[in-house]
């Protein structure tokens, strides 16, 4: 059992956004509400993301740069909240964390999806 979880486990971290989809169809069935189910998948898969990209770093570059992920997670929660305190004069936490986490989802999908091209790229050019 705990290899079946395990095995699991591997692959929603490999295959980010078939987290996003099995999460998104699961909600789905059980609430009947769309909007919840994009938000708690979108919630998941951006965890997901987060360990997928830093296991396609190690597995191109053979290093952890963990703490440069969790240094960019850091700084863009901070301009946003700047940001957000320009706009509205006031921080609601709330809706800081909230943006910055929406904000991690489309920086880490699109850093996993370029980093997955770059290295398949790599691997393929040092074939020939």
């Amino acid at each position: 059992m705990s290899s079946f979880i395990s095995g699991l486990a591997a692959v929603l971290i490999l295959v980010p956004f078939l987290g996003y989809f099995s999460t998104f169809v699961v909600v789905k069935q059980i609430s009947g509400n769309h909007r919840k189910a994009v938000d708690t998948a979108v919630n998941i898969t951006t965890f997901l993301l987060f360990f997928s990209v830093h296991f396609v770093i190690i597995a191109i570059w053979d290093k952890s740069l963990l703490w440069v992920l969790l240094l960019l997670l850091l700084i863009s929660s901070a301009v946003l909240s700047i940001i957000h305190w320009k706009v509205k004069e006031e921080i609601v936490f709330r809706n800081v964390i909230k943006g910055g986490w929406r904000l991690s989802f489309l920086l880490f999908s699109t850093a996993y999806i370029v980093l997955l091209v770059y290295g398949i790229a790599s691997r393929i050019a040092d074939t020939f």
